[in-house]
């Protein structure tokens, strides 16, 4: 008498099917070989005593068949009720897959998330795929009463909708949330929201909320606009170092937005981290001749990146940055590596060098005799 298999055997068995669907799948007649001879036994094996056995031919489900395996979608929607958490979360995945085929997981799905908001991420991505009915079960899940599920919902909008109408739609149903009693969910909503001219002042806000994240995320969402920058100086004082950065940043992306240049976005030049340093000379060359004198400091930094931006945009600005011609011409040697904007991105220092003095006293000359640029850009 032949011994029964193991269930380590039978998990390799079920494995391997994996690779006879992807053949399987090449031919014309494929999908429906899937359908009558694959499906019926991963099928019953949802249903065996060993979670190991239920999570091996979930995988299938998930990772095989899509919504080619939808006339199992009772047997998965029997797996949400499973004992073990990570079948539950692979069966709300493999039902995600097939799409509005699955939608009446939908009212299942949700009362899963409400056992335990710790599925949320899981259902929500899941039922935002199951067409207009998952979208609808979404957005009323921006209003549920649960901190947990309303953060998730909001931290998932992104991928929600892609054309412009209904992106504003969703915008809409966001910006309440930007004052939701929950600091998660605030938080969460400034990172997600459309910056309307109507979300805009309520986004502004939250750089003075009480939160420490809600601040945090306001800064760093926030967009550049003059509007916002009195809001964002202040927080260079803020209590909370991750507060502080993320302002640095967003005050170093005002440049050439805010005029005349405040003296806390020139004091950057001297900021001890050189990606807050950097920043400032890629966008300095926004705010023309007034930002000169910054840039000509910043192409003495000790980072050659940071070195690189300044001379770019030098040339940026162009005649009117003549001043910094002596500065850049000794910068002609400067075989640091540097991040140019454009193109591969692969350049030197001297070659940002020489083309800012191309672009501000107009001679090509400059530009002969540079040292290749290495392969690698260093």
């Amino acid at each position: 008498m032949q011994r029964p298999f193991s269930d380590s055997e039978r998990i390799e068995a079920i494995r391997e099917v994996g690779g006879l669907i992807v053949l399987a799948m090449r031919r014309p007649d494929g999908r429906h070989w899937v359908a009558d001879t694959v499906v019926p036994p991963m099928s019953q094996m949802l249903h065996d005593k060993s979670s190991e056995i239920r999570a091996a031919a979930l995988g299938i489900f998930e990772s095989y068949l899509g919504d080619g395996g939808k006339v199992a979608i009772p047997d998965l929607i029997q797996l949400l009720e499973d004992p073990d958490k990570k079948i539950r979360l692979a069966a709300i995945h493999a039902l995600g897959g097939m799409g509005h085929a699955a939608e009446e997981s939908i009212p299942v799905i949700v009362k899963v998330m409400r056992d335990d908001p710790s599925t949320a991420g899981r259902c929500v991505e899941a039922i935002q795929r199951m067409g207009p009915k998952g979208m609808g079960a979404y957005m009323a899940m921006l209003n549920d009463p649960n901190e947990e599920i309303r953060t998730t919902a909001v931290l998932l909008a992104g991928g929600t909708f892609h054309d412009e109408q209904r992106r504003l739609q969703l915008a809409t149903k966001l910006m309440p949330l930007l004052r939701d009693p929950s600091p998660k969910v605030r938080a969460a909503a400034v990172s997600a929201v459309v910056p309307t001219a109507d979300a805009l002042p309520l986004m502004i806000n939250l750089l003075r909320d009480k939160d420490t994240e809600v601040r945090s995320q306001a800064a760093f969402h926030v967009p550049p606009v003059r509007e916002a920058a009195p809001a964002v100086i202040a927080l260079l004082k803020d209590d909370d170092p991750n507060v502080r950065e993320a302002a640095k940043i967003k005050l170093a992306k005002m440049a050439g937005v805010v005029k005349p240049l405040p003296r806390e976005m020139i004091s950057l030049a001297d900021d001890p981290e050189s990606y807050v340093r950097s920043t400032l000379a890629r966008n300095l060359g926004r705010a023309g001749s007034d930002a000169v004198t910054a840039l000509t400091k910043l192409l003495e930094d000790g980072d050659s990146v940071v070195r690189g931006a300044a001379a770019e945009s030098l040339g940026e600005i162009g005649p009117a940055a003549r001043a910094a011609a002596p500065a850049l011409k000794a910068r002609l040697a400067d075989k640091g590596a540097a991040i140019r904007r454009a193109g591969d991105g692969k350049w030197l220092v001297c070659h940002a060098a020489a083309e800012a003095l191309n672009q501000i006293l107009g001679d090509k000359n400059y530009l002969a005799g540079l040292p290749p640029i290495p392969p690698d850009g260093k």
